[in-house]
């Protein structure tokens, strides 16, 4: 008892089969002949995997159960956007899933949104037993940068799961690269087309580059790379912009109308995407939009029309895209005959848009059409590197970051109000690093990640939801699992009327009968004296 005195509260989250397979280590190295061990736990479903315990029978094992005294509980179970970005002073819809694991149903109870402390979206909720719920939280940022966060709810005896921390960036500005054929006349190499676009909005930063004159180590620099109207693509520039997207980056390829398919088709398939097969000269028009793609998802006002009766860009010429079943490829355009004009690949944690046409005039009227600019408007936005809005305690997490560590400066997590600072291991594996945080973090909350003094980004830390669930197996249910596993050498010990420590002392040291004898001593010699002396009589 002593010895679980001095146990400390944690965070960690352990099953079953950890804790046997714990406790058979430590008594594998001990020479006592009799091996006990004991499990006390209230023994949750959710932690619960005798199927997984690696037995040894030499020990044996005892798991004692545990009457919760409180039973109910109504928590946060997680959150998520509806949209996979954040932009600036546009309404954001927070999903919040709220689990209730009790027999009773919760009426009007209150959920509050805090946004770097100050109090948004007040609401409430109803929830039937035994059941969960979903409620949508909307608001606007109306700051850029790093949004910390929390949600909270009122919740008796349980409250470790009642406040839920995240945290998001709303992008003060996106940089895009634009990659020219060479040229000695720029205005001939550089698109009018995305000049106008991505130059007049201030929520992108334009750059035009060469490229014969490109600085590869910048290119991690941008959000979206457009290849626009490249002839050929070198060997170097594929394998940088490969890892350029394996890193979350975006590239939109522009075909030229002399491409070297060979070239594309060798860049293309490293990033396992399809290719340019061939030139079609024969007119068409665009006649399919994938009206469930985000990029075109708050587009249009309606879901349903025929796209057939829209006046969509025509084409003169196109490249064939191959079809290959094996890509994840999405369409986002397709012409009349089944060919896509315009698709999207996920590349690793980045993304590939290839059309299948330049922007020159003379294959299509897309670059002069209505529905160029919100199509390269939304792939602009998309291009945003989306990063966890949470990790979990316990969960052995590891956070990525392109912040490349200057001089003497390292790695810090700190808390929001600078009473907690930690360094963590970091580990430098191509243009990324990835921070392991291990167990340093034991509270729950928003903290900021910093090189040296300068912030990356923010992270946010919940405990883990598994205990939230207080569902237990009964003793015979127990049983009934270690039967069915064949853990022979386990056994549910029921305390009974009885303290624990009596029960405990009875398998260690057997039932104790002396009272037994003396009280059964004594009441025969009773009995031989009332016989001896009826007996005389």
């Amino acid at each position: 008892t002593e010895l679980l005195d001095d146990v400390k509260i944690t965070p960690a989250i352990r099953t079953v089969s950890e804790i046997v397979s714990r406790q058979t280590d430590l008594l594998q190295h001990r020479s006592n002949e009799i091996k006990i061990a004991y499990l006390i736990s209230d023994f949750q479903k959710s932690i619960v995997n005798n199927a997984q315990i690696k037995n040894d029978t030499s020990i044996a094992f005892n798991f004692i159960p545990l009457a919760a005294a409180q039973k109910n509980n109504v928590y946060i179970d997680t959150c998520w956007f509806e949209t996979p970005i954040r932009q600036y002073n546009q309404i954001e819809k927070l999903h919040v899933r709220i689990k209730n694991v009790s027999d009773k149903a919760v009426e009007n109870n209150s959920i509050k949104l805090f946004i770097n402390n100050l109090q948004k979206t007040p609401a409430s909720f109803n929830v039937d037993k035994e059941s969960e719920t979903e409620v949508v939280l909307s608001f606007a940022s109306k700051e850029a940068g790093l949004q910390q966060c929390r949600i909270e709810l009122n919740d008796y005896p349980v409250t470790f799961d009642d406040k839920f921390y995240f945290s998001f960036n709303v992008a003060k500005n996106i940089p895009i690269l634009c990659i020219n054929s060479s040229s000695t006349d720029i205005t001939k190499s550089e698109s009018p087309y995305l000049n106008k676009l991505f130059g007049a909005d201030s929520l992108f930063i334009l750059k035009n580059s060469f490229e014969n004159k490109l600085d590869y180590s910048t290119l991690s620099n941008n959000k979206l790379i457009v290849l626009n109207e490249l002839k050929i693509i070198s060997s170097g520039l594929a394998q940088e912009l490969k890892r350029f997207m394996s890193n979350g980056g975006s590239v939109l390829v522009f075909p030229n109308s002399l491409s070297d398919l060979n070239s594309y088709k060798e860049f293309l398939m490293t990033a396992n995407v399809n290719y340019f097969e061939r030139l079609d000269t024969v007119n068409a028009k665009v006649d399919k939009i994938n009206l469930d793609h985000n990029i075109y998802k708050d587009v249009f006002e309606k879901k349903t029309f025929n796209a057939t009766n829209l006046n969509l860009p025509i084409v003169s010429k196109h490249y064939v895209i191959s079809k290959n079943t094996h890509s994840n490829e999405e369409y986002l355009l397709k012409l009349q005959n089944g060919d896509v004009f315009l698709s999207k690949y996920d590349v690793e944690k980045g993304k590939l848009y290839l059309s299948s046409v330049p922007l020159n005039p003379n294959f299509s009227n897309f670059a002069k059409h209505s529905i160029f600019v919100p199509t390269l408007y939304k792939i602009g936005m998309y291009s945003q590197t989306t990063e966890p809005l949470f990790y979990t305690i316990g969960g052995d997490e590891t956070i990525e970051s392109t912040t490349v560590l200057t001089g003497e400066n390292v790695y810090h997590i700190r808390g929001e109000n600078n009473n907690f600072d930690v360094i963590p291991e970091h580990k430098v594996m191509d243009a990324k690093t990835e921070i392991l945080v291990h167990n340093q973090i034991t509270n729950a909350g928003n903290y900021s990640l910093l090189a040296g003094k300068e912030l990356i980004t923010g992270v946010s830390f919940n405990f883990n939801r598994k205990e939230s669930d207080l569902s237990c197996y009964k003793t015979d249910e127990l049983t009934e699992q270690l039967s069915k596993n064949s853990l022979n050498n386990f056994k549910v010990l029921v305390t009974g009327a009885q303290s624990l420590k009596q029960s405990l002392m009875e398998i260690e040291q057997g039932k104790k009968l002396w009272k037994f004898c003396i009280i059964l001593a004594l009441l025969f010699l009773a009995v031989e004296v009332l016989l001896l002396r009826f007996m005389k009589g």
